[in-house]
């Protein structure tokens, strides 16, 4: 099995939203309180906060393809 990393571009936005959320739910829910921890997912992992991103210079987001 291989492994490919590939740099994110604007078409994975749907995608690196989705993951950003789920992880960052997963690692830091039980150490906040419901409410500011979905205000916090609403702002930094929107589609506008993360066309920013990775659109910054110097900044990268990678996915994954297995290739079998």
């Amino acid at each position: 099995m291989k492994i490919q990393f590939k740099a994110c571009t604007l078409e994975h936005l749907p995608a690196l939203q989705a993951i950003g959320r789920e992880t960052f739910s997963e690692t830091f829910a039980s150490q906040n309180d419901p409410a500011n921890l979905e205000h916090y997912l609403q702002q930094a992992f929107s589609i506008e906060e993360l066309t920013k991103q990775v659109q910054t210079k110097g900044s990268f987001f990678f996915s994954r393809n297995l290739i079998l």
